[in-house]
């Protein structure tokens, strides 16, 4: 809108050729925040899991990263869902309490909770200018946890975009996710019908059941 002119020929190009969900592929998000901190979130999912972390034990917790990821989630301590969208510390705390990231978790009644507030004011994020030399094609982070015992637990994230082209979600994966979608308005059965419905999508004769299954839902 405030670009100052427009190009034609540009607009013009590959049109009819190029196709992107072909070509490039589809990237389904696997959390409902900014795609910059999806690797580290994983990250911290694994390491939580893989040591059995409770938040209680933490005594500390680093997450390094370089300016691509770093200069937009910018903020330190989230008050609200919407901060927290846009916040590390919160992402990476919704993690370690509830193993998960996802409506709940981004609601303000989650975020403002005493231990969200108190696990976020251990979480800090640190410029690594060796992750900035590298670039910013990848979306590249490590992460120390230091628990009250004295441990150091550290790792560094997968640079491929889990539910992208080259990480693409699994088939559980999606399904959970429309499960947590539908959290709080569809029951466990209608969800499997979904579901399953839109697994068959191919090789129902019109779409008519999957709007009428949708529709249904929002008139209640």
């Amino acid at each position: 809108v405030h670009g100052g002119g427009v190009c034609e020929e540009k607009i013009k190009q590959g049109i009819g050729q190029v196709w992107s969900i072909v070509d490039q592929g589809v990237s389904i998000k696997p959390y409902p925040c900014g795609v910059l901190t999806h690797p580290s979130m994983d990250l911290m999912l694994r390491l939580v899991k893989e040591n059995d972390i409770a938040y209680e034990r933490i005594e500390s917790v680093t997450l390094y990263a370089g300016s691509n990821i770093l200069s937009p989630i910018r903020y330190p301590i989230a008050t609200n869902h919407l901060e927290a969208k846009f916040s590390l510390p919160a992402e990476l705390a919704m993690i370690v309490i509830n193993r998960k990231a996802g409506k709940k978790e981004f609601s303000d009644p989650f975020v403002q909770s005493e231990a969200m507030q108190k696990l976020q004011r251990k979480i800090k994020t640190e410029h690594d200018p060796e992750i900035e030399k590298l670039g910013f094609d990848k979306m590249r982070s490590r992460i120390s946890i230091k628990l009250i015992s004295g441990e150091v637990i550290e790792g560094s994230a997968d640079e491929r975009y889990r539910g992208g082209p080259e990480h693409p979600l699994t088939d559980a994966e999606l399904e959970g996710k429309v499960a947590a979608c539908c959290e709080g308005i569809l029951d466990d059965a209608e969800q499997r019908t979904l579901i399953q419905t839109v697994w068959n999508l191919k090789e129902m004769e019109d779409a008519c059941g999957l709007a009428e299954l949708i529709q249904s839902n929002i008139n209640r």
